[in-house]
């Protein structure tokens, strides 16, 4: 008991004499110097290069004609353009990713954007499949 007396004003004497809830001296940070960028007039550029093989593939779809005759039509285009559209919101989901989103918030659009893409491949790809069969199927007359 008397070891356990002695301890316990030791420690007190050295807290006392450290002081360790004293104030302490005030901490000034020093940040890098922001790198500089180059002027719009260059980023303009590059975005234009960037972007200039998707017109480039744009004019050579209309220059060599474009094959769009196997496109569903009729009712089985709103399948169609759904999946269409809802593969450039993936696209556009992977832009946001690489711009600003986490992953967790990305799978998590990515598992809401699943289910419309999945309905409408499924669907497009069965309209798809029928028109072949029908096109494949001996004329009878």
């Amino acid at each position: 008991m008397r070891g356990q007396i002695c301890l316990l004003l030791l420690l007190v004497a050295c807290a006392v004499a450290l002081d360790i809830h004293a104030k302490k001296p005030e901490i000034h940070h020093q940040f890098r110097q922001a790198e500089k960028r180059p002027t719009s007039a260059v980023s303009s550029f590059f975005t234009l290069a960037v972007l200039a093989p998707l017109a480039l593939l744009f004019i050579g779809w209309g220059a060599v004609g474009a094959n769009l005759k196997n496109f569903p039509t009729g009712s089985d285009a709103l399948s169609a353009l759904g999946f269409h559209a809802s593969l450039g919101a993936v696209l556009a989901l992977f832009v946001i990713y690489w711009l600003s989103l986490n992953m967790m918030t990305t799978l998590i659009y990515m598992g809401v954007l699943a289910v419309p893409s999945a309905f409408f491949a499924h669907a497009t790809l069965n309209a798809l499949y029928e028109k072949n069969v029908q096109l494949s199927r001996p004329k009878t007359e």
